[in-house]
């Protein structure tokens, strides 16, 4: 089904919120997992000096969630946006 194949504005509108929400939220969880996973790893000395040198850029657990769902719905909005669906392949 193409996006295009719509027909109320209502219809388009509800399309576009759930792909929104739903790949936003798909992204939220993709970093999440991976923000999960690379905790159990032991900080590198790199990492720990850029913590030290640049404390205001590290965000607190709370702000680090609210930026990636930020770039999540972002990145849902715009592959909302697009009248149709391309494959991958073609």
């Amino acid at each position: 089904m193409q996006p295009v194949w719509l027909q109320s504005a209502t219809a388009r509108w509800v399309y576009r919120v759930g792909v929104t929400v739903s790949v936003g939220l798909v992204f939220v969880l993709a970093v999440e997992l991976t923000d999960f996973l690379t905790d159990w790893v032991p900080p590198s000395a790199m990492n720990a000096k850029a913590r030290v040198a640049y404390p205001a850029i590290i965000l607190s657990r709370a702000g680090d969630l609210g930026m990636k769902t930020l770039i999540g719905l972002a990145i849902g909005a715009f592959v909302a946006s697009r009248k149709t669906i391309v494959p991958l392949r073609q």
